[in-house]
């Protein structure tokens, strides 16, 4: 398979990356920031690896977005799986009296208005992928409007509108033998998730390549689902 894979510099992202290549799938990694000087970030360490493809795409940058698909193009003839995971956590402990507005603003472009934007944009390559296709949406539980809580308002309100995305990407997409699925990945030992994550990134990169190779099979619909293909609360 050929799967980009966004927000893939560190995290659940960058353990995609390295699950991906372990099978043998060629991975296009797409970060935010390239290093500069004598740093690399971890995934720019596996450059030598010729099933890898390093993009430079901030997701919450239209032309950003577009410059990587004509740049993938250009190099690539298709794609057969997208997993928009790259996603900011703002103001967690915010309540209506005092929740920042553009938190909120910011959260949705990257993590409502970013997959939309990236699966407009690569939906052409992702046409021209072999066989079954998939967008594997990174979502969470804190989207589900059933068990919300009281704060919280930037990550949970994005979230909520990335689920709704999903699905109606996966109505449209359906005809194009492009599957839709939104994920809970379930609270992960990361920069994001803190120390206190009951999981590790490791585990679930395997389970969401399981997800991706068929091997797991997702029949709910709506395809909200958690780390093993259950069905979420919506």
């Amino acid at each position: 398979m050929r799967v980009m894979i966004t927000g893939a510099a560190r995290g659940l992202g960058l353990c995609m990356v390295k699950e991906g290549l372990s099978r043998g799938h060629f991975i296009v990694a797409a970060v935010r920031e390239l290093s500069s000087g004598a740093f690399r970030t971890p995934v720019e360490e596996e450059t030598h690896n010729e099933m890898l493809e390093i993009l430079n795409m901030d997701v919450a940058m239209p032309f950003s977005i577009h410059r990587a698909a004509a740049q993938l193009s250009a190099s690539l003839e298709g794609l057969e799986a997208i997993v928009n995971n790259a996603a900011v956590l703002l103001g967690r402990e915010a309540t209506l009296e005092d929740v920042d507005i553009r938190a909120i603003m910011q959260s949705m472009e990257v993590n409502c208005y970013g997959p939309i934007r990236v699966t407009q944009a690569f939906l052409p390559l992702l046409k021209q992928g072999k066989g079954q296709k998939y967008v594997l949406n990174i979502s969470s539980e804190s989207g589900s409007y059933t068990d919300t809580r009281a704060d919280d308002y930037p990550y949970c309100i994005s979230k909520g509108a990335l689920n709704m995305a999903s699905e109606k990407m996966r109505q449209n997409l359906a005809p194009h033998g492009i599957g839709v699925m939104a994920v809970h990945p379930g609270w992960m030992c990361t920069d994001m998730g803190g120390p206190r994550g009951k999981n590790k990134p490791e585990d679930v990169a395997v389970r969401l390549w399981d997800m991706l190779e068929g091997k797991c099979k997702v029949d709910a619909i709506p395809a909200i689902v958690d780390a093993f293909g259950q069905p979420l609360p919506l």
